[in-house]
């Protein structure tokens, strides 16, 4: 297929992809860099004064090795003064007891009911933007000719409401927040009638702002079949997610008791998922084997901490690392995952250092993984402990190291991405 000419492509980003200290900054980025080389591209996303780094900006453009234009929205620090600076610091005060009610509260309710779920927390998701963020975009549109514009993630959802119906313009969905709503509800055994009325709420929403787009990209083929099903009827392109698959490493060691768990606490399925496994699996693998040990990598609060190993055994904490193929080095990932929808960037990550996997079918959701082909798929604690005991023989785990490798190279490198993402734009334009 012979391609559109280059095209000037506005990015509406959640924040700058750089650097990739998550899957979402590393899907958002490949993205970018699969398709930087034929677009010329213009990046904006809000951000507070404080946070603002120009030589993060140059860092991330400099990796691209190309011209790419950044346009940061800067939310400049007001500075107050005397009874303006008063009534401020009082305002903080306020809320600072506002939210230590609210928390007691919140510790209250989870003591008598872990059901407990905030559905409108995330309806606030589809709140409009502000006035100036939003003139702040159309002026980027006018000045640099845009013939795209390209929304990601579901807090820019709304934007589509305040673009020109003269510009095209697409959605790229990372994650279906209803069906991890659903997910999270049937995790929690909620069972009130207004969790289930504000996730109602949510989906109508969300499918609402999908259908004023001129296309949604997906990063699965299942994720665009849900959509449809639910009544998105704008057109629905499904794409794929990479990571940097430019490692090479053998898994020569013996080990095969190291379980490692990627994700901070903050991402809900992340502490869900930890939950599950700690609550209905760990100390049954320990009956079979107690020489196991569980590295949770990421960033979890001290009281979380605290709590856990308090409860279970031989779990290590490990905080943010660098250098995640050394940490994975000679480990079993796990991803037990109850909740999510989208793409699980560190199965694919796992994949291409040379880590066996053991999952959901939640975890592995749109990848084209198969059960004991290019890792071990287990939704029962009982299917999700045998599949970790499965791996105690080498020849297991190098087959399935090979075998999801192998998947990594043919069906998620860069140029899949890049014909993928100008036949969509090809499509739109």
């Amino acid at each position: 297929m012979q391609y559109i000419k280059m095209k000037n492509i506005l990015f509406i980003l959640p924040w700058l992809p750089y650097p990739m200290k998550s899957g979402g900054h590393q899907a958002i980025y490949n993205g970018i860099k699969a398709i930087c080389k034929d677009a010329n591209i213009v990046i904006t996303y809000i951000t507070e004064e404080k946070d603002y780094n120009t030589e993060t900006i140059e860092s991330f453009v400099s990796t691209l090795n190309t011209n790419i234009q950044v346009e940061p929205f800067i939310i400049k620090e007001v500075k107050r003064k005397g009874f303006s600076l008063l009534l401020h610091k009082v305002h903080i005060e306020i809320w600072k007891v506002k939210q230590y009610l609210l928390n007691r509260i919140k510790k209250s309710k989870k003591k008598n009911n872990n059901t407990n779920i905030d559905i409108c927390e995330y309806l606030k998701t589809f709140y409009p933007k502000s006035n100036s963020y939003i003139n702040h975009i159309n002026k980027l549109i006018e000045k640099n000719s845009i013939d795209i514009v390209q929304c990601e993630m579901l807090g820019n959802c709304s934007i589509i409401l305040n673009l020109s119906q003269q510009t095209k313009n697409v959605f790229v969905h990372h994650e279906i927040g209803f069906i991890r709503n659903e997910q999270e509800i049937k995790t929690r055994k909620c069972t009130d009638y207004s969790t289930k009325a504000f996730w109602e709420l949510s989906k109508i929403q969300e499918i609402g702002l999908l259908n004023k787009y001129n296309a949604v990209i997906t990063l699965s083929e299942n994720d665009k079949n849900i959509l449809k099903n639910e009544g998105v009827e704008t057109a629905i392109f499904p794409s794929i997610a990479i990571i940097d698959n430019n490692y090479t490493y053998n898994q020569k060691s013996d080990k095969y008791n190291i379980l490692t768990f990627i994700g901070p606490e903050f991402h809900t399925p992340n502490l869900l998922g930890i939950k599950w496994f700690l609550e209905n699996c760990w100390k049954s693998l320990k009956k079979k084997d107690n020489t196991y040990i569980l590295k949770i990598i990421g960033n979890w609060s001290k009281e979380t901490q605290k709590i856990l190993c308090k409860e279970y055994e031989d779990i290590q904490f490990c905080g943010y690392v660098n250098d995640l193929t050394n940490e994975l080095r000679d480990s079993i990932m796990i991803v037990p995952l109850t909740v999510g929808s989208g793409i699980r960037m560190k199965i694919l990550e796992a994949a291409s250092i040379g880590v066996p996997i053991v999952t959901t079918t939640i975890g592995v959701s749109g990848i084209k993984m198969y059960n004991e082909k290019h890792c071990y798929i287990g939704d029962t604690p009982k299917e999700f402990v045998n599949s970790i005991i499965a791996l105690k023989e080498k020849e297991k785990r190098i087959q399935i190291i090979k075998n999801a490798n192998n998947l990594i190279i043919q069906e998620y490198s860069l140029e899949a991405l890049r014909n993928n993402r100008l036949n969509i734009y090809n499509n739109i334009i």
